[in-house]
């Protein structure tokens, strides 16, 4: 029976992962036919062997092999060789939870078809999950936004993630190249295509009860090396479809330049490159200490900190390289001077003393960083803050 559904899976160098997600797919109960489409991106630990000798016992695995090319050329291959009239966008890390296949497919047949469905990605619960992990798929939502989302919802491009969301072959049988392989690596190939297919209206709609499982840890120093890639592919992205920038964050980096020139013009002094540099290796070692406890003072630093590093990312491709360290120093006072003042006022704020002095003598060099040199209050972002954690808190009780 030719498959109904075919599950795209890039993969480069994770054969122990890949291989538990599989046998997961092989396990899958479903009442549909489906097939796992598996393009192998150049590994160099086995995982061509693996792949070569699991597709001779399991007739649903498809696997083809290609020299080291990223994995959205790698999703272009699987699905130039995918089969089945939908297709579910998945990962070598991500394992189907219950019914997964059933309810894409049942979505898509609806009286009322969805166009996209997009189902909710969970951490692993078979996986330690750190404190930076909670955040960036709770509070934070640097990653997935899933906490935020009203089931039913209809939602527009940036909700095009590639893992959990599925769609009909054909909306992409005009596309020679669906994911654009200029992006490199796994950051906003996803949103672009999304954005291609379908503009600014809001097509997906989210299925919470769709439920696959994430097994990709992550630590503090990890995720941030994945934020500063993210801005990198942002402002790829701006530079295909300049009219979204608004919609990533592109006005505070503006207003972060007008600062930093405003500042020279004052005559204040202002960070050098080695300063922003060691500003940066100085807060990320001292917050790896104590990265473990997860408080909500940490949540806010972490808030700001990421936020940081993607418009790192950003600047470092978009301003002349003479104003990056100007920009970046007030990029760095704006992010992060109010939550580390609070959380150094904080009574629940239990610290090292040598992890507390590092990150008091950060502040007072923040201070001027962010805009001038007497600190500015911190009322405004303290109110936006609140309102954010009370909106959170109401969002996940509902």
């Amino acid at each position: 029976m030719p498959p109904v559904l075919s599950v795209i899976i890039p993969t480069r160098n994770r054969r122990k992962t890949l291989q538990r997600t599989i046998e997961s797919w092989i396990r899958h109960e479903c009442r549909v036919p489906f097939e796992l489409v598996v393009v192998d991106d150049g590994s160099e630990d086995g995982t061509g062997e693996y792949l070569a000798a699991e597709a001779a016992r399991e007739p649903r695995l498809r696997v083809s092999r290609q020299p080291h090319a990223g994995p959205a050329q790698a999703r272009n291959r699987a699905i130039a060789e995918a089969r089945g009239t939908y297709l579910l966008l998945g990962g070598d890390d991500i394992r189907p939870g219950e019914g997964l296949v059933d309810g894409h497919v049942a979505a898509l047949e609806a009286p009322r078809p969805a166009r996209f469905v997009l189902g909710r990605t969970e951490w692993d619960p078979e996986r330690p999950v750190t404190p930076v992990m909670r955040h960036v798929t709770g509070f934070g939502a640097q990653q997935f936004r899933y906490d935020y989302l009203r089931n039913g919802q209809r939602l527009g491009f940036k909700y095009f993630y590639g893992s959990n969301l599925s769609l009909r072959r054909a909306e992409l049988a005009a596309l020679a190249e669906p994911f654009d392989p200029a992006f490199g690596g796994a950051a906003l190939e996803d949103a672009d295509l999304g954005y291609r297919l379908m503009g600014p209206r809001r097509d997906i709609e989210y299925r919470a009860g769709l439920q696959a499982w994430h097994d990709h840890p992550y630590e503090l120093a990890g995720f941030a090396q994945r934020q500063y890639r993210v801005g990198r592919a942002t402002a790829a992205l701006f530079a295909k479809h300049p009219e979204i920038a608004p919609e990533f964050g592109e006005r505070e980096v503006i207003t972060a330049f007008e600062s930093a020139a405003s500042v020279r013009r004052r005559g204040d002094r202002v960070m050098s490159p080695a300063e922003v540099a060691e500003a940066e290796k100085q807060l990320l070692a001292s917050l790896a200490t104590v990265e473990h406890l997860g408080h909500r003072w940490q949540e806010r630093i972490y808030l700001g900190l990421f936020w940081y590093l993607q418009a790192k990312g950003m600047v470092e491709t978009k301003i002349p390289a003479p104003e990056i360290a100007l920009v970046l120093g007030a990029l760095l006072g704006r992010a992060l001077y109010c939550p580390l003042r609070s959380a150094l006022r904080d009574p629940g704020c239990s610290l090292p003393s040598d992890t507390r002095a590092a990150l008091d003598g950060l502040t007072v060099r923040l201070a001027s960083a962010r805009g001038g040199g007497r600190p500015r209050g911190c009322l405004r972002w303290w109110l936006s803050i609140r309102a954010r954690e009370l909106s959170y808190v109401l969002r996940v009780r509902r």
